[in-house]
């Protein structure tokens, strides 16, 4: 019989592009290393997505509509709005480097495993 080995796996947070690990249990296809960034990085693909719709031709004419609604708002409360400040994640995104680990633990359960590129097929 086959020794079970624990096999975990490296990630790179896609918001911070900070390392972590997770084991085949806990992995679920999973690109950010916490809440926040992962509000952030969905914040910022909406974002991305709003643009590209907003540079098609329907896109413009209810972009016009909704800021002229928007002005006429603005001139009835007169008051001013503030700017949401840009998230701290997207700031810090220096690329860390860490030494090629061999052993590492889960992130979620804590389990400790070699560390790998890819999970072994599984011989069903």
């Amino acid at each position: 019989m086959k020794k079970n080995k624990k096999e975990i796996i490296k990630i790179e947070c896609s918001c911070c592009g900070k390392i972590f690990y997770k084991c085949r249990r806990c992995y679920r296809n999973n690109r950010y290393c916490s809440e926040e960034c992962k509000k952030a990085g969905l914040r910022e693909s909406r974002k991305m997505a709003q643009n590209k719709y907003r540079n098609t031709e329907k896109g413009k004419k209810q972009h016009s509509e909704s800021e002229k609604r928007r002005r006429l708002r603005k001139k009835k409360q007169k008051k001013i709005m503030k700017k949401n400040k840009s998230c701290m994640c997207m700031m810090m995104k220096l690329v860390q480097k860490f030494k090629k680990k061999t052993k590492a633990k889960c992130k979620s359960c804590g389990i400790e495993g070699e560390v790998v590129d890819e999970f072994s097929k599984r011989g069903y």
